[in-house]
């Protein structure tokens, strides 16, 4: 129920692997979340198999961003504000999908570079506040990475990895569980991938977009535990210590997110050995967040306008 002293507004992000709806109230106290769901569709493989995203997909996207609309529309009475990510930046139809939705649905599709990207989600993590000392943001998604460094009084600075723990494992994870050769094949390109980054020697880091969390489910852990180096390779052992369905029914991951966790585990762990970070604390809070909170900032200079 919505409170006398809010407003509400909904987001969809559509991503690599789903589309996520999330509703909240916006009040003096920050984000109240009404609701919170995704549609699965599997954008980002269909761009790296074709170079586009094609009918078939845009058309599922369509039916997708209808229906969570829909859902919006019990708490929301305005449209949701809609981004997409990584899969829109490479797909080259990507100005006709958005076209194509715009007329299906009256939904204005905005892509987000990523920068604006690393930015939201960091913005989101940290609920807007200001940070005391240094502290990175690692926004891992299916496609691609935001490294986000945040220090006190200084501008977020976002260094874009242009991988994530779906195309990574579709490059390299092909057994049920993954064989030794896999594993060590994936090894090196994340290296290396962390290689091409100066160290920035950062002891704290926030991680988001589902590995992290994922990581404490496997463990058996609340969601949200910080976890150390220790503890993200204890997961991979774990994670490739056998078949991907007895381990989905075990931890309440689908069979999808096993199979994608230990490149998104390794991609992780080479990010913060690189940059020297000790202690990560995983969240559920990203880019949605991160807009919702705009929007709140935008209504509150709106208001105090008149």
């Amino acid at each position: 129920m919505q409170s006398r002293n809010e407003s509400v507004a909904a987001v969809i992000d559509v991503g690599s692997n789903s589309a996520h709806l999330l509703v909240a109230g916006i009040g003096r106290a920050g984000l109240r979340p009404l609701l919170d769901e995704s549609v699965q569709l599997g954008l980002g493989p269909v761009v790296d198999r074709t170079g586009h995203l094609g009918e078939p997909a845009t058309a599922e996207l369509t039916d997708a961003l209808r229906t969570l609309t829909e859902r919006s529309r019990a708490h929301a009475g305005a449209l949701p504000l809609v981004v997409g990510t990584e899969p829109f930046r490479r797909a080259a139809d990507a100005g006709a999908a958005i076209e194509r939705i715009h007329a299906a649905t009256g939904l204005r599709l905005r892509v987000l570079s990523p920068a604006a990207e690393g930015r939201l989600a960091a913005e989101g993590a940290t609920g807007g506040r200001p940070v005391r000392t240094p502290l990175l943001v690692i926004d891992l998604g299916g496609g691609s990475t935001e490294v986000v460094l945040l220090r006190p009084g200084r501008p977020a600075r976002v260094l874009p990895v242009p991988a994530g723990s779906a195309r990574l494992a579709a490059r390299h994870l092909h057994g049920d569980p993954p064989g030794p050769e896999e594993i060590d094949l994936l090894r090196g390109e994340v290296g290396d991938l962390a290689a091409s980054f100066r160290p920035l020697g950062v002891r704290r880091a926030i991680v988001t977009g589902g590995t992290g969390t994922n990581v404490n489910r496997l463990l058996g852990r609340a969601r949200t535990a910080p976890l150390t180096r220790t503890d993200l390779r204890a997961a991979l052992a774990l994670a490739t210590s056998g078949p991907a369905a007895p381990i989905a029914a075990r931890t309440g991951l689908s069979e999808r997110r096993v199979a994608q966790l230990p490149a998104g585990i390794l991609l992780l762990l080479a990010l913060v050995e690189r940059h020297g970070v000790a202690r990560i604390r995983p969240s559920d809070a990203s880019i949605r967040e991160g807009l919702l909170l705009r929007e709140a900032a935008r209504r509150a200079r709106r208001d105090a306008a008149g």
